[in-house]
């Protein structure tokens, strides 16, 4: 009876049969494959100027990311998007893979550089082990992909604190080359005046070496206001008579060294005898000279009927900061030779 169990009321008593239950359709859900290789992102405040994308950045003193000019030394990692500055929680490429503008066309596998002639840039170093680039280099990482041209970008796996590890020179495109000794000048203090092309010999290279060569570093001494210096490469047997490379003129209004970019890289080639020239728009330009000196040398090398250092006889002509050089700057023969020591002029690739 329901009244023993609490229940009351009038009615049919209706029996309770379970639900039919349909088993219900399952629909494999459909899966991305990840994306594998991309950057490793860390967040900035974006500083002064701004920041380009796809371009090299940088951090300043207050930390903040700002672009990268093309006479820094280092890199922070790659800006992915363009950005003013004071915008916060910007994410910065540092590791992975990251596309990035090239100033030319570049190959896979060949490390990556900052670029010396686009801001923010990379450059194809023409090698792929970093035992044949020179530890003073920074290595921005190794190009996975390939630009045809400047302008385009590659992807580049970025190793932004990597540096060469070649300490001698052993193939094309590495190391340094000075003229060798002391080498005698044109007058005390190594003072210019405007339109000089003054003249040093020198013998390329060490045993098994020749250089591909894109810059020459220019120690200036005393720098003068609005000035210009700019450097060629000529040879010659018995004088600086062919010219075979040129930068254009690059500012020397402070101290310390000038790295002028030739318009287009020469190579040295081992054993040929090269003469390097320089010249300025502006009087009183002096260059740093080596701290000592043998006198035995320099009259050696300052021989009447084979001079190895002195001013050209045909000049350099500047016009707004830019120099037009001689096809051949010996004329007459060079002139002026003193015995006087030689500037650090350094030839980089």
């Amino acid at each position: 009876h329901l009244s023993m169990l609490g229940f009351s009321g009038t009615g049919n008593l209706a029996r309770v049969t379970s639900p039919t239950l349909t088993s219900p359709t399952l629909t494999s859900p459909t899966l991305t494959a990840p994306v594998i290789g991309g950057a490793e992102n860390w967040l900035f405040t974006v500083g002064a100027g701004g920041v380009t994308a796809s371009t090299l950045c940088k951090t300043d003193t207050s930390f903040n990311i700002v672009a990268v000019t093309t006479s820094d030394s280092g890199a922070y990692g790659v800006c992915p998007t363009t950005a003013v500055s004071g915008t916060t929680n910007y994410a910065v490429a540092r590791y992975g893979q990251q596309a990035v503008l090239a100033d030319g066309s570049t190959t896979i596998g060949d490390m990556a550089a900052i670029s010396t002639t686009n801001a923010g840039y990379v450059h194809d170093l023409g090698q792929t082990a970093s035992s044949n680039v020179p530890v003073t280099q920074r290595i921005i990482g190794v190009f996975k992909t390939a630009a045809a041209a400047s302008g385009q970008t590659a992807i580049v796996d970025l190793t932004p604190a990597h540096f060469g590890s070649g300490t001698t020179l052993s193939g094309a495109g590495q190391g340094y080359v000075a003229p060798f000794g002391d080498i005698a000048y044109q007058a005390a203090g190594v003072t210019f005046t405007a339109g000089d092309s003054e003249a040093w010999e020198f013998v390329c290279c060490t045993t098994g070496v020749s250089i591909t060569v894109n810059t020459i570093g220019i120690p200036i001494f005393t720098p003068q206001a609005s000035s210009n210096v700019a450097a060629a490469i000529y040879t010659g047997p018995l004088s600086p008579a062919t010219l075979r490379a040129s930068t254009n003129g690059c500012a020397s209004t402070s101290g310390g060294p000038v790295f002028c970019s030739l318009t287009s890289p020469y190579t040295l080639t081992e054993g040929t005898i090269y003469w390097v020239v320089i010249s300025t728009d502006t009087a009183n330009l002096t260059l740093a000279e080596e701290a000592s000196t043998q006198l035995s040398l320099q009259l050696m090398l300052n021989q009447a009927l084979n001079a190895r250092q002195g001013k050209c006889a045909n000049s350099v002509t500047w016009t707004s900061g830019v120099p037009t050089w001689p096809s051949s700057c010996t004329g007459t023969g060079l002139s002026n030779v003193g015995a006087h020591r030689s500037p650090q002029i350094v030839f980089l690739p």
